[in-house]
């Protein structure tokens, strides 16, 4: 996955420890702007840290902060207005 895709739905990185079962969520803005758009969220890996445990087990998925029904909502709200 790209970041261009996880800014286009407002998503976040999720960041999931393998060791102590935390999950982290990461605002993706910035490393897109240091890898650019088009980078695949993948190549973070090796770079992030448990930030509970420090461990470098950790996996990366997406997290949407707004669940879906109450999105779907507010953009209909504003549709109407």
């Amino acid at each position: 996955m790209k970041f261009r895709d996880l800014l286009n739905n407002d998503q976040l990185i999720l960041v999931a420890c393998q060791d102590c079962g935390s999950k982290t969520p990461v605002d993706p803005a910035l490393p897109a702007l240091e890898r650019g758009l088009d980078a695949d969220i993948g190549d973070l890996r090796s770079t992030l840290n448990c930030p509970i445990c420090g461990s470098a087990e950790v996996e990366l998925r997406t997290h949407s902060p707004v669940p879906p029904a109450i999105a779907v909502a507010a953009a209909r709200a504003g549709e109407r207005a």
